[in-house]
């Protein structure tokens, strides 16, 4: 398993442009995806809906990697600090840019699997002080360090295939996995 504890499943919040979600633009080669390590928030493995509650994160290690491959750098970053007003912080500044941060959201909650590979929990509601995510995929996906961004492509594919209910602020209902 990956993760700073050795045994302990990973467990991360994943940033990114906002694109990446709404499919407005192509993904670029050189755009980071900011990955914020985070104890597992799984209520049960796997669970349909995750909070994170920024302020109660405490110390995350945060790495920042090109699409490509790249690793941009890395911090460690107070949760409080990540999103104040809803915004990039100033330490996710420093690490992706100026330019860069002002566009970071939330993509998604990703979870390590006990058999392998990850389950992705899509950003259905970002707030100052917290942010909600329901899961997307049934199976998981990306077998291989979390590093190496091979769950991303999966990931966003699951995004798009329930766009309609995720990209939807009018109340959109839907079964979401059998007896879900």
């Amino acid at each position: 398993m990956s993760g700073d504890s050795g045994t302990q499943r990973g467990a991360w919040v994943v940033l990114g442009g906002i694109h990446l979600l709404n499919r407005t633009t192509p993904r670029q080669q050189d755009e980071p995806i900011v990955l914020i390590r985070v104890a597992p928030q799984e209520v049960c493995v796997p669970a349909t809906t995750v909070v994170i509650r920024w302020g109660a994160l405490g110390t995350c290690r945060v790495e920042a990697l090109r699409v490509g491959g790249d690793r941009l750098g890395t911090a460690r970053i107070e949760g409080g600090a990540l999103f104040p007003h809803a915004i990039a912080g100033a330490a996710l500044s420093e690490l992706v840019g100026p330019t860069v941060a002002p566009g970071l959201v939330p993509l998604c909650y990703l979870a390590e699997q006990p058999g392998g590979g990850y389950h992705a929990y899509a950003q259905i509601r970002f707030y100052p002080e917290d942010a909600c995510f329901v899961r997307t995929t049934r199976e998981p996906v990306g077998h291989g360090p979390v590093e190496t961004l091979c769950w991303l492509d999966p990931v966003l594919y699951a995004h798009a295939e329930a766009s309609r209910a995720l990209n939807n602020h009018l109340r959109y209902f839907r079964t979401h996995f059998s007896g879900t």
